[in-house]
């Protein structure tokens, strides 16, 4: 199976300033930056190819586009299994044992696989660590920064996918993606979260995707404890100790 690493994000201004370097990727932790981190969880899973603008030591570089779609595009081309593992390269904490756990939950007739995380369970593992959360019928929780995707399906979704990455922040274009009936239930849903189920949240992604979804049920939130700011970057340092 490939392994498909998103090392293409640039940190943000402060971050930049403070670490003197460009790209996420290179955010250093202990004695190795969060991509050696993340090669070293990943590197059992199969052949790693990773989409980046900067060079990877003895890694071929797919090189990143100007979108998280693009740079998703140009490693999608490059993948030869018939699923990949997708994942981002910040998120330092990931461990080979949480994505086996993974793995084995998913579904590999499904488009794509993506975790959900109880919020309770990153808080706990993580305390402090602000992430973005979702109310569901199962209680709050978080996603996660990896994914399996079946290869064949994706180079039939990715024009849909670029097209909901552009609608991302019009509301009206992307209700007409998702469709009024699951739009109807997202609106219940965030009135009265107890009402807002994993089935309904699958069914929009698949709608938006044009394929069917699995959400997978994990409470290893080292997959979704991903570094965007310098906060969080200090803090998840800390742990370290």
């Amino acid at each position: 199976m490939d392994v498909l690493i998103l090392a293409g994000g640039k940190v943000d201004e402060t971050l930049r300033r403070r670490i003197g370097v460009e790209y996420r990727a290179q955010l250093p932790f202990g004695k190795q930056t969060m991509l050696e981190r993340v090669l070293k969880a990943v590197r059992k899973f199969g052949n790693i190819k990773v989409v980046s603008t900067a060079e990877v030591e003895g890694l071929p570089v797919i090189p990143a586009g100007r979108s998280f779609v693009e740079s998703l595009g140009n490693g999608l081309a490059q993948i030869t299994s018939e699923t990949f593992l997708l994942v981002t390269a910040d998120i330092p904490f990931i461990t080979a044992e949480a994505i086996d756990d993974f793995l084995e939950r998913c579904d590999k007739t499904a488009l794509i696989n993506y975790p959900i995380i109880p919020l309770d369970a990153a808080e706990a593992a993580y305390p402090g660590i602000k992430r973005t959360s979702y109310r569901l019928s199962i209680g709050p929780v978080t996603g996660g920064n990896i994914a399996l995707v079946n290869t064949a399906m994706m180079r039939r979704s990715l024009p849909k996918l670029e097209k909901a990455y552009k609608n991302r922040k019009n509301v009206l274009k992307l209700a007409l993606l998702i469709g009024p009936g699951i739009l109807g239930r997202f609106v219940v849903g965030a009135a009265l979260p107890k009402t807002l189920t994993v089935q309904s949240l699958e069914q929009a992604i698949g709608k938006i995707m044009g394929g069917r979804v699995k959400a997978i049920y994990t409470e290893h939130a080292e997959i979704g404890n991903d570094i965007d700011n310098i906060e969080q970057y200090e803090q998840a340092v800390q742990m370290l100790v």
